[in-house]
């Protein structure tokens, strides 16, 4: 499967990288993981490597949004932010739907869409504690 995982406790980021070919199905294995295998409160999605190979309908997206909403309540706290990273246009531009679909179907946690990892990193560690002995 080409989407791999990675969590990072210290920054409480789960980092989701998809690489080569990916399917819809393969991205919803991943979110329904979530029951089983709970992201941290932040999750950044790369999609920056990515092909798709599907025809993503607006159903599809739809479907996708209301099973995120439902395995995303098992983050720790219950809100946190997603960050999705798309630098070619038409990723970019289903991610940017898919976003959308969550906001529609309230999801707890933030959202947003991004070109680059660094602007993604930036947004995902705004308003978080700093610790004051460093």
């Amino acid at each position: 499967m080409p989407i791999t995982s990675h969590t990072d406790p210290s920054k409480e980021l789960t980092i989701f990288t998809a690489s080569g070919e990916i399917t819809l199905l393969e991205i919803m294995a991943v979110v329904k993981s979530f029951n089983t295998n709970p992201p941290a409160i932040n999750i950044l999605w790369d999609f920056s490597e990515a092909v798709a190979v599907d025809k993503f309908t607006s159903e599809d997206l739809q479907k996708t949004a209301s099973l995120a909403k439902g395995k995303l309540s098992v983050r720790p706290g219950g809100g946190g932010k997603t960050a999705f990273v798309a630098t070619a246009d038409f990723i970019f531009g289903l991610v940017r739907m898919y976003t959308a679909y969550l906001v529609l179907v309230e999801v707890a946690h933030k959202v947003q869409v991004f070109r680059t990892m660094a602007e993604a990193y930036q947004w995902l560690h705004e308003d978080q504690p700093t610790d004051p002995t460093q």
